[in-house]
């Protein structure tokens, strides 16, 4: 009789599927607000207010996930290190002293948004939460808290990220034909980069402390709350 036991299940694959099936039921782009976005009248759509208003919720969320990417557990090899500096030069080290924050403040306002943040006023997550709304207070706080915690919440919004931007992208590129040639748009779909940095989120998971001998193994029950956590925050 064979000793090898068929059924064991691979925490790996489990892990993936699972963030397949994340993906497929929060899918950000079946979200109305798109579809809202792009059927406005251009007389609304092009209010610098309503503009600035959108750049402060998409900019704030962006960037507790940017910050809180710093905070990240277990990624502690040589290995698994510079592939976190890789993800943190694409959000932050860009050529000539750029950042996807900054591409993203210049996109909005060259399609005429009133930008009710400075650049710098996105600090702490304590002092932006007493500068959004309600609900973006919940995002930042919970991507403050459970990113470092486990590396769930992270791959979560990474395989978010890319449907999410592209939505957001040609929503508003039905009034402005030419946001989508802003490098923070253009770069990020011809290089792929959301996608590749949710390659890299599942690849550091699965080389991660599951899949390291005599490393301290995370709850599942819990990382899996804090999943569906991220994802529910998300829309």
């Amino acid at each position: 009789m064979s000793t090898f036991n068929l059924d064991r299940p691979d925490p790996t694959k489990d892990f993936r599927r699972a963030m397949l099936v994340l993906l497929d039921e929060h899918r950000p782009s079946r979200m109305p607000f798109f579809r809202r976005v792009a059927s406005l009248p251009f007389r609304i759509a092009s209010d610098c207010n309503l503009l600035g208003e959108i750049y402060l919720v998409y900019q704030a969320a962006m960037h507790a996930t940017r910050a809180a990417v710093y905070y990240l557990p277990y990624l502690d090899s040589p290995a698994l290190r510079k592939r976190k500096l890789r993800i943190f030069m694409d959000n932050d080290g860009l050529p000539e002293a750029d950042s996807h924050h900054y591409q993203l403040a210049r996109a909005f306002r060259n399609i005429g948004a009133h930008l009710p943040l400075a650049d710098e006023e996105f600090g702490s997550h304590e002092e932006l939460c007493r500068r959004v709304d309600q609900e973006t207070v919940h995002f930042v706080d919970v991507a403050q808290r459970l990113y470092s915690r486990s590396l769930g919440p992270w791959c979560a919004v990474e395989m978010l990220s890319a449907d999410w931007m592209r939505a957001l992208a040609e929503a508003l590129s039905v009034h402005f034909p030419q946001l989508i040639r802003e490098p923070y748009f253009e770069d990020c779909f011809l290089h792929r980069i959301e996608e590749r940095h949710a390659e890299e989120a599942n690849g550091c998971d699965a080389n991660g402390p599951a899949a390291t001998p005599g490393a301290p193994r995370r709850d599942d029950s819990r990382c899996q709350d804090d999943d569906r956590g991220a994802g529910r925050s998300l829309e």
